[in-house]
């Protein structure tokens, strides 16, 4: 799962509400839940975006930056990245 940790670093009540969730997932699939550092997911995937020739109106759709940010996370994890 994607870990909002804060630019100044450290952890805050969101990251409480993250690994919660988390926590439940795992409790109710019997499966670990990995966390990974998603500082910045959203400002790569939106520059990926809109570089990518799509109409303005598909550049510019939240979903499809969320999309993009969803796959990065993964990418980290799979790559072995920051993890907490």
């Amino acid at each position: 799962m994607g870990l909002p940790l804060p630019l100044e670093g450290g952890e805050n009540e969101w990251c409480e509400e993250v690994r919660a969730v988390g926590a439940a997932l795992a409790e109710r699939t019997g499966l670990p839940v990995d966390f990974v550092d998603e500082r910045f997911t959203s400002i790569q995937a939106e520059r990926a975006v809109r570089s990518s020739g799509l109409k303005k109106r598909d550049r510019e759709d939240k979903d499809r930056i969320d999309a993009g940010a969803a796959a990065l996370i993964l990418q980290s994890f799979l790559d072995g990245g920051p993890t907490r």
